[in-house]
């Protein structure tokens, strides 16, 4: 019994490290559990014999080693192929689905005092012109180039950036008021026709006291959503979303 109730142990250890190693870590720990089981092997041996000492080892090996190694690298493989088909292949940001997964990892570790969150959408004006004066392969230049500003200009308030599709792009931002969202828009409004060369019509949404659930991204890129389009009649501007 005492027996069972180590190998039980043991096995539990290795699977809550599983779960919360890094795969290189988790690596070394197997190694070291491997390292051990062959060195207690051999006493093993010369009390009970080769092969009971051979089925202990198995046994403690599956359990420790086996099961949670498996588990492991299926998460990882897993996250991977989460990551990926969260991933706009053009330019490397997070997409409309990469982008709600983000959120969803932050709900849950939502601190309970945490306040404000804020999205920005910015749709890229006469963008179609592009596409159709200087071609296709243009347009894709221009919105990775779109991409790297809003990476640029996102990190100073730890913004997550996102296509959302077309030339139409996206940042959720936790913890920052409703003007520091609208400095955000127009330093990124300032630096897209500085460096991108277009100009761009950005709308703003912010709850600063959110009931954090599912529907609350949604609620607010439809916000968001229809300030870009006030922004679209004099195009080049800001809206905050009424």
């Amino acid at each position: 019994m005492g027996v069972a109730l180590g190998v039980a142990s043991l096995a539990m250890i290795a699977t809550f490290g599983a779960l919360i190693l890094t795969t290189r870590w988790f690596v070394v720990s197997m190694v070291l559990v491997a390292a051990a089981i062959a060195a207690t092997a051999p006493p093993i041996a010369a009390v009970h014999g080769m092969f009971n000492s051979g089925l202990a080892s198995a046994i403690l090996a599956g359990a420790t080693i086996g099961v949670p190694g498996t588990m492991q690298f299926g998460m990882t493989f897993s996250w991977l192929d989460t990551a990926e088909a969260g991933t706009d292949p053009l330019t490397g940001i997070p997409n409309r689905r990469g982008l709600r997964t983000r959120w969803t990892t932050w709900a849950m570790r939502r601190s309970p005092s945490a306040e404000h969150v804020g999205v920005l959408v910015l749709d890229l004006d006469h963008f179609k012109e592009i596409n159709d004066g200087r071609g296709h392969a243009a347009g894709d230049e221009v919105l990775v180039h779109v991409a790297r500003v809003l990476r640029v200009e996102g990190a100073a308030d730890d913004a997550v950036i996102a296509r959302l599709g077309g030339d139409e792009f996206a940042l959720l931002v936790m913890g920052r008021s409703t003007q520091e969202c609208l400095d955000l828009g127009d330093r990124i409004r300032r630096a897209v026709a500085g460096d991108a060369g277009v100009t761009t019509s950005i709308g703003v949404a912010v709850d600063e006291h959110p009931d954090v659930d599912a529907s609350l991204l949604t609620a607010l890129l439809e916000d968001a959503d229809r300030g870009m389009y006030e922004a679209k009649r004099t195009r080049d501007a800001v809206v905050l979303a009424s």
